[in-house]
């Protein structure tokens, strides 16, 4: 079992590769066999990108519904690797809502260290630096519905 600390360590360093895994679902009636409860996300600092999603299936064994790979430029690369790192080397604010969905992210620097950070996923905001980084993510991505920190699934994400 991991210690509360090893989620909140302000992370140090530059970003070499991020991970996310977001939920789409909290609390609330069974999801249907063909809805979206999950989204992963990898983004390395060379730009390449790896995105997978998961239908909630029978209950038991969640069904891979798409999986890509694509590669963005490397301004975008850096441009939000650099908000993530300065996001996440703060103090962190968790925020965590029983009835929502939860993110999960691992963040490695360039020197192997690993840094984890958990939250809900919602949506506090356009001034708010999760909503900043998600809209970027769509972005850069051109996935308007990715639920990424903030689950704002709009066309105009921004």
């Amino acid at each position: 079992m991991r210690e509360a600390t090893e989620f909140y360590t302000p992370f140090r360093g530059r970003v070499r590769l991020m991970r996310l895994i977001s939920s789409a679902v909290g609390y609330g009636p069974m999801p249907l066999p063909d809805q979206e409860i999950e989204q992963r996300l990898t983004l390395n600092a060379r730009g390449q990108v790896w995105f997978s999603n998961y239908l909630f299936g029978d209950g038991v064994i969640h069904w891979a519904h798409r999986k890509e790979r694509m590669t963005i430029s490397r301004e975008n690369t850096a441009r939000i690797l650099g908000l993530i790192a300065e996001i996440f080397g703060r103090e962190p604010e968790p925020c965590i809502v029983t009835d929502a969905g939860m993110w999960d992210l691992e963040l490695i620097n360039e020197g192997g260290r690993s840094f984890r950070f958990v939250g809900s996923v919602v949506d506090r905001g356009k001034e708010d630096a999760l909503h900043r980084i998600s809209a970027e993510l769509r972005s850069a991505l051109v996935m308007p519905k990715l639920v990424a920190f903030d689950g704002s699934l709009t066309e105009d994400a921004t």
